[in-house]
């Protein structure tokens, strides 16, 4: 038996492949089961075949060859010999038979053959993965991709290694890439960022977060990184739904000020939205928010908690209103407050669910409807009032007509200095102040005329102050120094009105203390454009108006907004924020300016410019004792008042005029049919049966539309802006009416007529 120290399997076989001795037998034999013997005596066919053909190719050829095979060993397993054949030549070079030299290799080739199968299915992991992974060198070439990156770049494996991100991509996009990989290597741990992503291969758009990381050697030194980037367009889309969709829900929470809110029974947790955490006045990251700390900001704690226990133990209904003190924020707030019991599958409470709503502004806007509710039925209540006061006032001024009328005529028609004469003096004074008092009625009726007019507002004022004395209480003094008898051009209600809500608001400043109320007006004169708190006056003469009070003054944060319509300090109940804006808007309307003063506990000053009207002297009046006189115009008069007709026709005829009377308006226009050339001027009253005032207007202008019409009238309310403008009429005179205001529009109404302004 040969032997020797090889590991390796040695043969020697003959000619007829016979072996002649064998080292280290193999696959199971032993030199017994091979001497002597070919490989068709131990081997299977095909291997016998296969080893064969190559050993007969040597011993043919003479030529060694190397021989890598698998054989089918005795337990009927594979190993893998790796060797070669060598022929072995006589002295003559002819070759007498082989020498084989093997070595078994099936642990290798094994070995191989797994790792290569563990590369195979780590390739296919890495395929099978929709993620983008690549791997660069620390220079940026690729060394490796997976599939996915083969579309992003659109090329193949094999043509992406070797190459960088400039060899595919933008310079922009590339520079990009590579600042992220060097942050990655600089910092030495993964880099994660979002890059939305366009693919060559398919152009497909999408959001992608990438993560690089350094790759290490076994000394620790960065070789590489590693580049992963996992698609999350998708996933950004959600987010992005589900954070508006939160948004929706917490900006519906807040406009609808409601929050929800719930009580776990197991644990005892409280929890609750940010909208309910703001109602009780708690911040959104505050860990107060517990029941005990929300049930103190609840006045009727007791109640409440009542109600809750009440769901809980027998599921009463809960739904309740209370007031809350917030734990910060507003002093009070009311809230709404519904919850019901969410139970497992057994019947068992698990929690409390609820909302809480804040309902502060609607039950405020519930008690101001029924504040406004109030003033409305109390307006409505002071319209009947003022409906029946104008119409007394109506009557009362038909009256005053012919009383005011009459005592005139019998004036002219008395001797001077004669008992008779003081007489009716007395009863024209008492009917001219009969007249104003009429006047105050209409006022409050607010069916006062809008006539402009020269009206002295030293007279008002003091008016007014003898109505205010009597309504305010006599803890407040009243301080008067009225230094004008100049006119405005205005509406003497208008003016009165102005004293009033001033005088008004000064008394209600004071209240029921002790106070000082100081009414000045004076002349002034402005010899230039002079500029009071940013309003400017031209040059001229006005009237001073100054009222003062000591009252609590205006706070300066709203000075800004006291002459805004219906803004008001006071409750809803007693203020309508109007008072100001009147004043204001008369003023304005007259061509004057209002300003104040004013400091908190310290009063307040209104000061008033109205421009003069008129000279100075006589204020552009007519003194009674120059009256105009007609020249024989002729006139037809229409009143149903019989001592109405009387009393005017006494006066025109006094005063030049040619009238024709008539009480009853059908017959007046009949008059007029008949000889509509016949008259220069038609006076006729507004209210009559038959034909009202502005009906027989509208008549007689189908006849004659240049004629000029004074419509009469004293119930101011009747008359309407669609009325003159549907009658034609240029001219309205108010009842009571006497001489002196006859003579002036009459004599107005014809000198207009001459210089053609009618």
């Amino acid at each position: 038996m040969l032997t020797t120290n090889t590991p390796d399997h040695v043969i020697y076989q003959d000619m007829e492949l016979r072996y002649l001795w064998v080292i280290n037998p193999q696959l199971g034999l032993t030199e017994k089961d091979m001497i002597g013997k070919t490989d068709f005596d131990f081997l299977n066919r095909e291997d016998a075949e296969n080893l064969t053909r190559i050993k007969k190719n040597v011993l043919e050829t003479g030529n060694p060859e190397f021989v890598k095979v698998p054989l089918v060993s005795a337990s009927g397993g594979i190993e893998y010999f790796e060797g070669s054949y060598i022929p072995v030549k006589n002295s003559t070079g002819g070759v007498e038979g082989l020498i084989g030299y093997f070595r078994n290799v099936t642990d290798r080739i094994t070995g191989e053959a797994a790792l290569i199968q563990t590369e195979i299915r780590h390739r296919t992991l890495i395929n099978t993965i929709p993620d983008l992974i690549w791997l660069k060198d620390i220079n940026g070439i690729y060394l490796s991709c997976n599939q996915a990156f083969e579309r992003f770049f659109g090329a193949k494996e094999s043509e992406i290694i070797g190459k960088t991100d400039y060899d595919f991509m933008d310079r922009e996009t590339s520079d990009f890439f590579r600042d992220h990989d060097r942050k990655a290597v600089d910092a030495g741990v993964s880099s994660v960022n979002e890059e939305w992503l366009t693919f060559k291969g398919n152009g497909y758009y999408g959001l992608f977060e990438t993560i690089k990381t350094p790759m290490l050697d076994a000394d620790g030194k960065i070789i590489g990184i590693l580049g992963i980037a996992r698609d999350i367009t998708e996933r950004k889309k959600t987010e992005i739904y589900l954070k508006e969709s939160e948004q929706r829900y917490n900006k519906a929470q807040q406009i609808g000020q409601v929050g929800n809110w719930e009580y776990d029974l197991q644990n005892e947790k409280f929890w609750g939205s940010y909208v309910a955490r703001k109602i009780y006045g708690f911040g959104n990251d505050s860990d107060k928010f517990t029941v005990d700390e929300v049930e103190n900001c609840i006045i009727e704690r007791e109640r409440v908690h009542q109600a809750l226990i009440d769901l809980i133990n027998y599921n009463k209904p809960y739904n309740i209103e209370f007031e809350i003190h917030p734990y910060e924020g507003p002093e009070k707030r009311i809230v709404r407050s519904i919850a019901e019991i969410v139970k497992d599958d057994s019947g068992r409470p698990l929690k409390v669910v609820g909302v809480v709503q804040d309902i502060t502004r609607q039950r405020k806007d519930e008690e101001e409807k029924r504040s406004l509710e109030n003033q409305l039925r109390q307006a409505q209540k002071l319209e009947s009032l003022g409906n029946l006061a104008g119409g007394i006032a109506h009557d009362f001024n038909n009256i005053l007509t012919s009383i005011i009328g009459f005592t005139e005529i019998a004036l002219e028609e008395t001797g001077n200095g004669s008992n008779l004469e003081n007489y009716l003096k007395e009863v024209l004074t008492a009917g001219n102040r009969a007249k104003e008092v009429v006047k105050q009625i209409l006022t409050f009726a607010r069916q006062a005329g809008d006539e402009i007019v020269p009206v002295r507002v030293g007279e008002i004022a003091g008016e007014v102050m003898k109505l205010i004395r009597a309504t305010i209480p006599s803890t407040i003094e009243i301080q008067q120094n009225i230094d004008s008898d100049s006119y405005v051009m205005g509406n003497p209600s208008r003016i009165h009105q102005i004293f009033m809500n001033l005088c008004t608001n000064s008394y209600q400043a004071i209240g029921e203390n002790n106070g000082i109320i100081k009414i000045g007006i004076k002349d002034v004169y402005f010899n230039q454009i002079t500029v009071l708190k940013k309003k400017s006056l031209d040059p001229g003469a006005y009237i001073e108006i100054t009222i003062y009070d000591t009252g609590r003054g205006i706070d300066p944060g709203i000075s800004d907004f006291i002459f805004d319509p219906y803004f008001t300090t006071k409750p809803s109940t007693t203020g309508t924020g109007l008072g100001l804006a009147v004043v204001h808007g008369i003023v304005e309307s007259i061509g004057g300016i209002i300003t104040f003063e004013s400091e908190p506990d310290s009063g307040t000053l209104f000061t008033i410019y109205l421009p003069v009207y008129g000279d100075t002297q006589n204020n552009g009046l007519i003194a009674h004792d120059n009256i105009p006189a007609g020249n024989g115009e002729r006139i037809l008069f229409v009143d149903d008042e019989l001592s109405i007709l009387k009393m005017s026709d006494k006066i025109l005829s006094s005063l030049g005029y040619l009238v024709t009377s008539s009480s009853s308006s059908i017959e007046a226009l009949e008059i007029f049919k008949d000889s509509p050339g016949d008259f220069d001027l038609v006076i006729t009253d507004t209210t009559m049966p038959g034909l009202s005032g502005d009906i027989l207007s509208c008549e007689i202008h189908k006849i004659r539309p240049d004629i000029p019409i004074i419509l009469c009238t004293g119930y101011s309310n009747l008359i309407s802006d669609e009325m003159i403008e549907k009658t034609g009429i240029k001219y309205v005179l108010y009842k009571p009416v006497g001489k002196d205001k006859y003579a002036k529009i009459i004599r107005k109404v014809f000198d207009d007529n001459i210089s053609g302004n009618i």
